[in-house]
Parts: structure tokens; sequence; C-alpha cells
């Protein structure tokens, strides 16, 4: 008996017991390849520089935060955080957030990033989660994984590849 049936080897059975392992081994495959995910391939560490406000053109509460610092594998990084949100909004704890931003690599090249996400007060500190999946202009694909913390004026986390 498997999971509460009969195995017999009759072709219904067989059927089943084919197909349980078919989904089982997708299962397995899910996990390695969440498992691969969860390895971070660098980090970022970030100090804000300005914070702006202003509207959009639909009438919405747009907050931009610079940053600048340095990241594994992209040398110098600048960028901006952007949170464009309704007025009666202003208050809220958490919603989707954009990341436009370009690195100096150690060759002197240029890339750039854009890319889309979330953010998340923790608790009722002044610090934030910040979740992204981010575009890079050479065809790669990162997710970023960060906290912003105001008081010490810093954003940093980790990178992984979401290619």
């Amino acid at each position: 008996m498997l999971d509460g049936r009969e195995v017999s080897g009759s072709g219904q059975d067989s059927i089943w017991f084919e197909g349980w392992f078919r989904n089982f081994g997708q299962r397995v495959s899910i996990y390695e390849r969440e498992k691969e995910m969860s390895d971070p391939v660098g980090e970022f560490n970030l100090k804000n520089t300005a914070i702006g406000f202003n509207t959009t053109a639909d009438g919405q509460l747009q907050q931009t935060v610079d940053f600048e610092g340095t990241a594994t594998g992209f040398g110098g990084v600048f960028g901006t955080l952007i949170i464009t949100q309704p007025l009666a909004e202003a208050g809220a704890t958490g919603g989707p957030c954009a990341w436009a931003g370009k690195a100096l690599l150690d060759d002197n090249s240029i890339l750039g990033g854009i890319g889309e996400g979330t953010w998340e007060q923790i608790g009722s500190e002044s610090r934030f989660k910040v979740s992204m999946i981010i575009n890079i202009s050479d065809g790669g694909k990162l997710r970023s994984e960060g906290v912003i913390d105001h008081g010490a004026r810093s954003y940093s986390g980790h990178l992984y590849d979401a290619s």
C-alpha cells in the first residue's frame, strides 16, 4: 500500500504510480531551483544621499530616494528608489516600488538597471524591507533583498540570480 492506495500492478495503478513519481520529481526540481535562488551571488551596501518628493501627472505623491555605494560585481552603484502612491496613502506601511540606476564597473564600463518590487515597514521601526527584481542592461536579471534603515541612512542587502 502506498499513500492509502494499494499498488497491484494493474494499468490504472501503474499510471497513478508513475504520475506520483513524476509529481515527486517536479517537487524535487522546484525545491532545487528554490535552493539555487536562495544562495546569494553578491551583496550591496548603499548610503542615502537625498530624498525628494514630487507629484505625478495624475496627482499622485511620488517619493524618490537616492543612493550610492558598492555592489558585488558592479563596482560603484548609483540609483533611485521610487515610491508612487495616492496622497491618501501617504502613511502606508508598504506597497509597490521601482528602481532605476547605473553601475560603474571596475573596467569603467557602465550598466543600467531597472527594477520593480515591494517595500514593507519592519514593525514600527524606521526600517523597511525592500524586495525587487532588477533587469540589467546586459540581459541579466537579479533579485534584490535588502533593508533601508532611515536612521542610519543606509540600504544594504543581498543579490540573487533571477535569470
